[in-house]
């Protein structure tokens, strides 16, 4: 199942007796779990679920989740796998494999914990990359830390003749000016052949219109044709196209360059949104401080970007009639007598920015002192009478 599809399918999964299990965990692609993820195995999952059961009236719900995310971390991870993400419940139960990693995190609640899954979706998005020497060019896809082949492309060899090959090697002898006009035209054919491969590649992208699009498009070769490359994408994608590196021979350095860019790009965002929030804030612009101005903003379609912690559930109260949400604990409704139930406020304000998008997300990093000392949310808010499009 693709990650977007689950996504929509699990946010509208709920269990009200609170028996759904989300774990993620670092396996490292070795097919033997690290030592930590053992441990944490031992220590965070199978004790919680094991007293979980035991203070269940009635129940073996949480006995049967922990035998069955045990049977499938023992026996059926499929080797090679770097981060896997399971949701465990009664009624549920989903599974997804990445080649990239997850940190170990587990959360039992009434909905499965989406937050770490929409994080890794940011953080390594779908991109296309044109790999291209003298000879050939490559459309590449890569998404979820994976690189695949969609097409390639062959460009048309000039002829290197015996004259030309001949006469070249004593430029300053008779003929050399025959041989100079054949050595241009070579060049000039050569160039044609590649720059006819990168307006091939470019006309393959633009006629991709199945899916999300790319968050960025990356030409991987000689820089000077890159220019020409932009100009042949649609204007939407020209801006965020830029200059992989060179190609080296006889090696394949693309999959490495391109994680490295994608990783460095996704912490400059990071540092980049949580600049911006900084400045708003010290300027007087509209922001919501705290999980409590966060929800009360939500409704009003002001909210441009919440800033929060994945590996943090903030605890909360939801009302089972009205939706009303509140921080914390508290004993009744402010607005009906409909009974108040644990959510996980971190999980509330995902699965609203998954129903009603764009919402904006920033997921900022544990060591961050300025949000634990916000309460662990924050975002920015567009100008009073303005609405984010929905």
């Amino acid at each position: 199942m693709k990650m977007n599809e689950m996504i929509h399918r699990l946010v509208s999964v709920e269990e009200p007796e609170g028996t759904i299990a989300t774990l993620t965990l670092d396996v490292s692609g070795s097919g033997i779990l690290p030592e930590e993820t053992r441990i944490f195995l031992k220590e965070k999952v199978w004790k919680h679920l094991h007293n979980l059961d035991r203070e269940a009236k009635n129940s073996s719900a949480f006995g049967r989740v922990a035998d069955r995310i045990r049977d499938f971390v023992d026996n059926r991870l499929k080797p090679g796998t770097d981060g896997a993400y399971l949701v465990a419940g009664r009624e549920i139960w989903e599974t997804l494999e990445l080649d990239v990693p997850f940190r170990n995190f587990f959360h039992v609640g009434r909905a499965p914990y989406l937050a770490p899954l929409v994080e890794i979706r940011a953080r390594w998005p779908k991109v296309y990359v044109v790999r291209c020497d003298e000879r050939r060019a490559e459309l590449l896809v890569g998404d979820l830390g994976v690189l695949n082949s969609l097409q390639r492309f062959e460009a048309e060899q000039p002829v290197q003749d015996v004259e030309r090959v001949t006469i070249g090697r004593f430029a300053g002898g008779p003929g050399a000016h025959r041989a100079s006009g054949r050595r241009d035209r070579f060049e000039r054919t050569r160039e044609e052949g590649i720059a006819s491969m990168i307006r091939a590649a470019a006309r393959k992208i633009t006629s991709m219109n199945s899916g999300p699009p790319p968050q960025a498009v990356f030409l991987q070769g000689d820089r000077e044709y890159l220019e020409l490359f932009r100009e042949r994408l649609p204007a939407a994608l020209r801006e965020n196209t830029s200059y992989l590196g060179p190609v080296v021979k006889r090696r394949d350095n693309t999959a490495e360059l391109l994680l490295e860019t994608i990783r460095r790009a996704y912490d400059k965002t990071v540092e980049r949104h949580t600049l911006e929030f900084s400045e708003k804030r010290a300027q007087g612009a509209e922001v919501a401080l705290g999980p409590r101005e966060v929800l009360e903003a939500l409704p009003s379609g002001r909210v441009v970007r919440v800033y929060l912690n994945p590996d943090e559930p903030l605890t909360g109260l939801k009302c089972m009639d009205c939706g009303t949400r509140y921080p914390g604990l508290k004993e009744r409704c402010d607005f009906c007598p409909g009974p108040l139930s644990p959510v996980s406020i971190t999980q509330e304000v995902i699965a609203h920015g998954v129903k009603h998008p764009p919402l904006g997300v920033a997921f900022i990093p544990s060591r961050a002192g300025w949000l634990r000392d916000l309460g662990g949310m924050s975002a920015l808010l567009a100008r009073k009478g303005l609405r984010m499009a929905t």
